[in-house]
């Protein structure tokens, strides 16, 4: 009896998944093969044929759970929330203008977390994170040199990271962004507290578009990572507020991670973050229910990490 017992746990879909770790294990002993073991995780994970939540818990019994806490992106979803405002100091700790603070946690990390997060911070949905700031800051220039005084509402704006790697940030005339993380908050206001046209406020994103006072006038509506936590009919709310927080000849923009990106089960199982994830035809979705006649040039398409899809969108006139 208890040798069938035996058997059947050894043949049971999470042992056979923490098996494969086992395996995975065995390359720790050297720094290449720790990286080498991470590059191969998220495929391992996605492959498990397990449902999410026995995946989640093969994962997080298993030695493999304790070393990805090590991870300063791992640590933080745990400590913080899976929070991309907080994330992104870290993904962007290497470019130019970049604060210290992220510098130093990074510093802070254990040699083995710092050799997790080299491999991390370049898995895709690290690189569209990235991507996501880096469009939204061409955007902001777009914007910023074509429009007189131009105005910037940033939703969920974290640490505000489009503000470094934009050109003409400090051309902006008015710059509204909306953060509930008070962490974010004083992240954004340590780099950017000396932006001239900067109006931080401390509330909750949706609320303040769904709100009775919502805001008005902008150029560019940035709805930073608003998206990833409501579901369509929420999200269709949240996206007709957004344009029409837009002046004439305004642009709104917003990026989703993408329904097929290729280590969601690594976001779930080891980070504990659940975005939900969107095809192109749910954004064309999203894009059909603004208002047609006030609607020019919508444009919904992929970077080249093809692990965010994207959508602008501009509002007639102007």
């Amino acid at each position: 009896m208890a040798e069938a017992r035996l058997r059947l746990i050894a043949s049971s879909p999470i042992h056979q998944m923490q098996a494969a770790m086992d395996g995975l294990s065995g390359l720790l002993e050297t720094p290449t093969g720790l990286i080498q073991a991470w590059t191969r995780l998220p495929e391992l994970l996605a492959q498990s044929g397990l449902e999410t939540a026995e995946r989640r818990t093969g994962f997080r019994a298993h030695r493999l759970a304790d070393l990805a806490m090590q991870d300063p992106l791992t640590e933080c979803c745990w400590s913080h929330g899976p929070d991309p405002g907080l994330l992104l100091p870290l993904l962007l700790a290497d470019s130019k203008g970049a604060g210290g603070a992220a510098q130093a946690q990074l510093r802070q990390a254990s040699s083995i977390g710092r050799m997790i997060f080299s491999v991390t911070s370049h898995f895709p949905f690290a690189e569209g994170l990235r991507e996501r700031s880096r469009f939204a800051a061409q955007l902001l220039d777009v914007v910023t040199e074509a429009a007189q005084a131009p105005a910037v509402l940033s939703l969920g704006a974290g640490s505000l990271p489009e503000a470094m790697l934009a050109r003409r940030a400090r051309d902006v005339a008015r710059w509204m962004v909306v953060e509930k993380s008070l962490m974010a908050l004083d992240s954004l206001l340590a780099a950017h507290g000396t932006l001239p046209g900067l109006e931080p406020s401390m509330a909750d994103p949706l609320r303040t578009l769904l709100g009775p006072t919502p805001p008005q006038g902008f150029d560019l509506v940035l709805l930073g990572p608003l998206l990833d936590g409501l579901d369509e009919a929420t999200a269709i709310r949240a996206l007709r507020a957004a344009f029409g927080a837009l002046r004439p000849g305004g642009r709104l923009f917003l990026g989703s991670f993408a329904e097929d990106l290729p280590d969601a089960a690594y976001l779930d199982a080891v980070m504990d973050w659940r975005p939900i994830r969107r095809s192109e035809d749910d954004l064309h979705r999203l894009a059909a229910a603004l208002p047609a006649a006030e609607v020019t040039d919508p444009a919904v398409f992929r970077g080249p990490s093809r692990a965010m899809v994207f959508l602008q969108a501009t509002r007639r006139g102007g």
